[in-house]
């Protein structure tokens, strides 16, 4: 209500609230660790010793896991897409969660891979998943000073991303037990890739040619497809359709090694008709 705060004050005076409001709804994880991260310190959750009743609930067997490492790799991709832009985590969430709005359709967020994606998780579920990619550091926090020295943190590609879209690194968020009962659900239902279809019409084709020509070339060289390009690898090529020598060498996990060794040109034939 203070005249003065306006346009950004106001959004982030906003944001503080609904940080603290998110803390005191969390009841998994260590209070410890999300307190000390705060200011910036680095503490593990197994030195906490259940002296916080989240710990000690874990402990008492009330709190499961849920598997997001899809969810995540869908995340990883996302901000590739967008190397330049400058987003924040809140708006992260916005559009895991698949907000409407103007500014989501002026920018194209509605077609980033992890628009949408957020299943049915809640909005606070949603702010710790992020957290976590920040903690585990598949995602780093670049810090920008703007105008009257306002400070922004926006979200970069962190170090351990490439794992995770290897599939040598799982992202496991602690959760409520009902929540993942419907993890499990979901998955047993949803199609192993997950992927939205509504966005991308032509993603669910596209990879189909992928992984035929794949297993095809795993024979003819008796390895395993895995070797040559995973999922993740796959999916990228699927967003990005590179319908360039260049443009293909840049997706994760290709190599002019494997472009030489495993029929790169065909495999990007069949990226350049989707393009």
């Amino acid at each position: 209500k203070d005249g003065y705060a306006k346009g950004h004050d106001v959004r982030i005076h906003m944001d503080n609230i609904h940080m603290v409001v998110a803390f005191c709804e969390n009841i998994t994880d260590c209070r410890r660790v999300l307190i000390l991260n705060y200011l910036g310190e680095e503490f593990s959750a197994l030195e906490c010793g259940d002296t916080c009743d989240n710990c000690r609930d874990r402990s008492t067997g009330e709190v499961a896991e849920r598997d997001m490492t899809q969810e995540t790799q869908n995340v990883i991709v996302s901000v590739k897409l967008m190397p330049q832009a400058n987003i924040t985590l809140i708006q992260m969430a916005d559009i895991f969660r698949g907000c409407q709005g103007q500014k989501m359709y002026q920018s194209n967020y509605n077609t980033l891979p992890m628009y949408g994606r957020s299943g049915d998780l809640g909005r606070t579920d949603i702010e710790r998943f992020l957290h976590l990619l920040i903690v585990s550091e598949v995602l780093v926090e670049e810090v920008k000073i703007g105008l009257h020295d306002r400070v922004y943190n926006y979200v970069r590609i962190g170090p351990e991303a490439e794992k995770v879209l290897k599939e040598t690194k799982r992202i496991i968020l602690r959760c409520s037990p009902n929540l993942a009962t419907k993890n499990k659900q979901r998955n047993a239902t949803n199609d192993s890739t997950n992927e939205p279809a509504a966005v991308y019409p032509n993603f669910q084709e596209c990879l189909d040619e992928l992984r035929t020509l794949r297993h095809q070339v795993a024979e003819q060289c008796d390895i395993s497809p895995e070797n040559i390009f995973n999922m993740a690898t796959l999916r990228e090529m699927c967003y990005n359709t590179p319908d360039t020598r260049a443009t293909f060498l840049a997706v994760t996990g290709v190599t002019e090694s494997k472009w030489d060794k495993f029929q790169g040109e065909a495999f990007l034939k069949v990226t350049s008709k989707f393009a």
